[in-house]
């Protein structure tokens, strides 16, 4: 009884973090995807935004790097996060939601790995100047995603044993 409790416990911590990482990755990537599709200058004024021009706009939108991972990401993480909560408060568990979180947070490495950190550097800097721990924040996301996947895929396994 107390090892499923300490169980539970690890799960929903790691759940948790997992989630918390991965909405902060959002925000920076929403931050980058904002600062990479407006035109930010120094004017008279201060700082001055402006909507770059169609042609400007069209070739950043298809920059691979630097707007389609994001984006990705971002989607991938909002569904991740979701499953993650259905699958941590929900008693009975079937394996296809196990299967997709597996299949969702190997993308999700894989998308974060492959956007350089040059992409979105600047949006972290300004949140790490804030929080200073978050300078080490690529290598929890790394960690808990790898753990998130390990403990849904030995949770896969062990539900195939069963049946």
């Amino acid at each position: 009884m107390t090892k499923d409790i300490v169980k539970k416990i690890i799960i929903y911590t790691l759940n948790l973090l997992y989630g918390l990482i991965s909405l902060l990755y959002c925000y920076v990537f929403a931050q980058t995807l904002i600062f990479a599709l407006s035109d930010i200058r120094i004017g008279l004024n201060g700082l001055e935004t402006k909507i770059p021009d169609i042609h400007t706009l069209l070739s950043q939108l298809t920059n691979v790097f630097g707007c389609l991972l994001p984006v990705l990401f971002i989607l991938l993480s909002v569904t991740t996060i979701i499953l993650l909560i259905i699958s941590t408060f929900k008693k009975h568990k079937s394996p296809i939601i196990n299967i997709f979180l597996c299949v969702f947070v190997s993308l999700l490495l894989i998308a974060f790995v492959l956007i350089p950190p040059q992409v979105y550097i600047i949006a972290l800097y300004i949140l790490v100047q804030k929080i200073s721990f978050l300078k080490y924040s690529r290598l929890f996301y790394i960690l808990l995603s790898v753990a998130v996947l390990v403990v849904n895929a030995f949770a896969l396994i062990k539900k195939q044993e069963a049946i």
